[in-house]
């Protein structure tokens, strides 16, 4: 449903410059899961990052295997052990036509680094380490650290730069409503219509050239059968999250086309740390009378509902082989990966035995939690897994699933005891996980900002502090790898599965599939 309108050109002059029909080009795509805001700055969450890059940008971007390339700023380097250098791109001007300058990343770094009102998810754990920011000239800016970081333009590349000119004194509500939502990017924001759409339009100016999409339509289609109904019925000209169930079906339909990636984003279940018996309605006896501790502190009530999920069931029967069974936290093949090391064995037996032995041998009741919108088979992998435990453990399990902005409100208020999420490592690094899922919360150190169950081992921490300023590569990976077995002995989080991402288009469109999973119009071409 590539709409096509003919431009009529009026007047001498501009049949001069036109010397034909001149066509605009609309797309529609359909995504399955929500924005949270359109304040750049205010929820680091995938769905929001992903839109945000169509009216903002980088220093640094990632490509679509995760590789670094240049953004706003056109290279980068190490000057000293402590001190980068980043150059800026010159002739660069924001939608307003004002220029892009060094004052503008500086404006933006602060920004991020003050912290936005009511964020649920800062950015802020990116400028760990950096003590000074500073502009040269124009189009030079100095980043100086503590200690040498050798992920910084991993880091830096994460913030988005906004405007200083329309950013000073902006609130997230200015993001919302446009006025202050003036970017560098390919596109312009158009409105963003809470849990229905959201609507761009093209930046005729852009300093990479001219996108072939004048207008850019998101809509929302959390239903995943609506969703793929709209696309084969030519409602839309392209989706995200293809349903796994309907895969091997659809790759013989002429009527689309397929696209698909691996991705570093996992499935898995995270247990609480800190809320009490007394204060919870989520964990209970088998009879409904209160416990006299959280279970989920005791290592081997994590390690036997660990043990007990079987995994291969999930990837076979949940996502019709469209998934891979998580062993870890990182996928095989990526630094850091410990070679040997397996957190999914099945073995109910030992669960059980394990429950036992920490007071439990009949299970007790518990009410985990996931949201709806979000994750893919979310309800189908949660229920399974709770029959795994009923079954295994004997445990009494209810399961709540709601859209994915009430979880996040309920997760980030630490209501929830035992929840199932899924983290996608964007740096494609280990410290992707241990810095914001498994070191302790810290908003000073920045560290934990995504450790919503709150686990806390000082091991880890200091392990974590170790590798995030560690130069040499070899003992990088040695640190890094150190920490995260901890943190898995310690089952911090149960990886359940690391997706397979797939993508659909109308067969005469293309698309360039990403690791990060981001659906972006700047990937999608006609044939």
């Amino acid at each position: 449903m590539i709409r096509k309108l003919m431009k009529t050109a009026i007047g001498v002059a501009a049949f001069a410059v036109i010397a034909g029909p001149v066509y605009a080009k609309d797309l529609v795509i359909g995504i399955g899961a929500a924005l949270t805001g359109v304040d750049p700055h205010w929820h680091n969450n995938g769905q929001n990052n992903s839109n945000n890059s169509h009216v903002f940008e980088t220093l640094i971007k990632m490509d679509a295997k995760g590789n670094l390339a240049p953004g706003l700023a056109t290279s980068w380097e190490a000057v000293s052990p402590t001190k980068y250098a980043v150059s800026l791109r010159k002739d660069v001007r924001f939608h307003d036509g004002s220029p892009f300058t060094a004052k503008d990343v500086l404006f933006s770094f602060d920004r991020v680094g003050k912290g936005v009102p009511n964020s649920p998810g800062s950015f802020a754990g990116f400028l760990k380490g950096i003590t000074d920011i500073a502009a040269v000239d124009d189009h030079t800016v100095h980043f100086t650290t503590e200690k040498p970081i050798p992920l910084i333009f991993k880091n830096i590349g994460r913030i988005f730069i906004v405007s200083e000119k329309h950013g000073k004194g902006a609130k997230t509500e200015d993001y919302t409503t446009g006025k202050a939502n003036i970017g560098t990017g390919p596109y312009k924001f158009g409105r963003w219509v809470p849990g229905a759409s959201v609507e761009y339009v093209r930046n005729d100016d852009y300093w990479g050239g001219k996108e072939p999409w004048t207008k850019v339509t998101f809509q929302i289609m959390k239903n995943d059968s609506s969703r793929l109904a709209a696309l084969l019925a030519g409602d839309v000209d392209m989706i995200s999250a293809v349903p796994t169930t309907d895969i091997q079906r659809l790759k013989s339909d002429k009527r689309l086309q397929l696209w698909t990636s691996p991705t570093t984003r996992f499935t898995m279940f995270v247990p609480g740390f800190v809320q009490e018996p007394d204060k919870t309605e989520h964990f209970a006896a088998k009879d409904g009378s209160p416990l006299k501790e959280n279970p989920f502190r005791k290592l081997k009530v994590r390690q036997a509902l660990n043990l007990a999920i079987d995994r291969d069931v999930i990837v076979e029967r949940v996502n019709q082989g469209q998934a891979v069974r998580a062993r870890q936290y990182l996928p095989e093949g990526m630094f850091g990966y410990i070679d040997g090391y397996d957190m999914s064995v099945f073995d109910p037996k030992k669960a059980k035995q394990l429950m036992t032995e920490a007071g439990y041998p009949d299970g007790f009741q518990v009410t985990i939690h996931t949201s709806n919108d979000r994750i893919v088979n979310a309800v189908k992998t949660i229920q399974t897994a709770a029959q795994m435990w009923t079954r295994h453990l004997g445990m009494k399990v209810k399961v709540e699933t709601m859209p994915h902005s009430v979880f996040s409100k309920r997760r980030g208020k630490l209501e929830l005891p035992l929840y199932m999420s899924s983290w996608g490592n964007s740096l494609m690094d280990p410290m992707g996980i241990i810095n914001p899922n498994v070191m302790s919360y810290n908003k000073e150190k920045r560290t934990g900002r995504a450790n919503r169950g709150r686990y806390s081992n000082a091991e880890v921490d200091r392990l974590g502090e170790l590798a995030a300023v560690e130069v040499d590569t070899e003992k990088r990976e040695r640190l890094s790898q150190q920490a995260l077995k901890l943190a898995m002995d310690d089952v911090a989080m149960m990886p359940i599965v690391f997706w397979v991402f797939t993508w659909g288009t109308q067969p005469g469109l293309t698309y360039t599939p990403r690791i990060d999973q981001n659906t972006l119009a700047m990937s999608v071409r006609e044939k």
